[in-house]
């Protein structure tokens, strides 16, 4: 794409993406453990259920993790977590995907 010529509101780069879950093209991205992640609005109303469903019934804490300090490590990992995934995708030479995991400046 074409560096951005300070008159449009588009970004230099990536502004489409394929979906992470089903590599539909998407504009649609949500911050990741440090990355910017391109998903899909039926992708995203999946993950949300599951995220849901996922809930502890009695409005407990999910795990010893929970508050500040455990949303900071909820973050360390997931950050970890998309580290291998890119090393992954990058090993099985999926270039669609690579746009897809972009981390935040």
């Amino acid at each position: 794409m074409a560096a951005n010529d300070g008159e449009t509101k588009l970004p230099e780069d990536g502004w489409i993406q394929p979906c992470f879950a089903c590599s539909r093209l998407t504009w649609q991205n949500v911050s990741l453990g440090g990355f910017k992640v391109y998903r899909c609005a039926s992708c995203a109303e999946t993950f949300r259920a599951r995220a849901t469903a996922m809930q502890p019934q009695d409005g407990g804490a999910a795990d010893a993790t929970a508050g500040d300090d455990g949303a900071e490590a909820k973050g360390d990992v997931l950050a970890s977590l998309m580290l291998k995934l890119r090393a992954i995708v990058d090993q099985v030479g999926g270039e669609h995907l690579k746009g897809s995991l972009m981390p935040i400046e």
